[in-house]
């Protein structure tokens, strides 16, 4: 879990998104399709591995995705909250057409 104090930032990937594209995540990925949002998804991620060291929250679906860990690790350190993903999971069951 982060801690704030830590000495990293915190870069939450959606919230780039949302700020880039004016709307929620949900009509993003509904009015681009996954593959795109995926993609952008990927392109932030992989800015924010560039940038000064920071806890990323990429997400759940960004680590779902073929090659994408195999392509961050070499530039940070992972951890999966598994008991987010299940609380998430097991209250909303997915978010329109957005899988989790």
């Amino acid at each position: 879990m982060y801690r704030a104090g830590c000495d990293a930032g915190f870069v939450d990937i959606d919230t780039i998104l949302i700020r880039k594209e004016g709307k929620p995540i949900a009509m993003i990925f509904a009015e681009k399709g996954e593959p795109v949002f995926r993609e952008m998804e990927r392109k932030e991620v992989d800015a924010a591995l560039g940038n000064a060291p920071a806890v990323i929250a990429p997400g759940g679906g960004w680590a779902a995705q073929p090659g994408a860990l195999d392509a961050a690790k070499p530039r940070g350190y992972f951890r999966l909250s598994e008991g987010a993903c299940r609380s998430a999971a097991g209250s909303r069951g997915g978010i329109g057409n957005r899988p989790f």
